[in-house]
């Protein structure tokens, strides 16, 4: 729908909180209004918002999928010049006592099918071995892997890698670049200096 310059006056004072009546509003803008849940009747304001409520929790609180972000290491081998972490430099890996734990935890969810993981970091291909041990762990837990996520800067990506990733349940590989090259490389530069694009 098109706005036109009333209706659009309308909806700018109401984002300034001006309170509106359905009558100061056209019928066909209430109308797409209604039809969005924008605008709904009184009585249906506490159906709606349960109805919502419910839905949420259901995919909340159903249990048979698991959906894991795992971080591997804090470690990264960029120097983002906006990065908030202060872990960079710390070439700490996690341990095998946390992947017992991360085990444990999993086993610990009775109704669950299938799980999910998202790996991210730091930068998780510095700790790829971490990846390659627990992804077969998991595996052996009896659940249907749902597709994981690799989420890197991509600059140790190499052959064998890449190779590995179907063998690790990653379907989606997300490589994190900010824009053309000259901009990339005035941002993200390597620990020590040089260009990452």
């Amino acid at each position: 729908m098109q706005v036109d310059s009333a209706s659009y006056g309308l909806l700018t004072e109401f984002e300034r909180g001006t309170q509106l009546a359905s009558s100061d509003i056209p019928e066909a803008m209430l109308d797409v209004m209604r039809e969005g849940k924008f605008v709904v009747d009184e009585s249906e304001t506490e159906s709606y918002l349960l109805t919502r409520r419910r839905a949420r929790n259901t995919l909340v609180y159903d249990g048979s999928i698991i959906d894991l972000t795992i971080c591997p290491t804090l470690s990264c081998n960029f120097d983002c010049s906006y990065c908030f972490e202060d872990t960079q430099s710390r070439s700490q890996v996690m341990s095998r006592e946390v992947m017992d734990g991360i085990l444990r935890f999993i086993s610990s969810f009775d109704k669950a099918k299938g799980i999910s993981v998202t790996w991210y970091g730091g930068e998780p291909t510095l700790a790829f071995s971490v990846v390659r041990e627990l992804t077969p762990r998991i595996g052996a837990l009896g659940l249907d892997f749902n597709g994981s996520t690799l989420v890197t800067n991509g600059y140790l990506l190499d052959e064998e890698k890449i190779r590995l990733l179907s063998a690790l349940s990653i379907a989606v590989l997300q490589i994190t670049i900010d824009g053309p090259r000259e901009v990339h490389d005035q941002r993200r530069v390597l620990r020590g200096g040089g260009g990452t694009f």
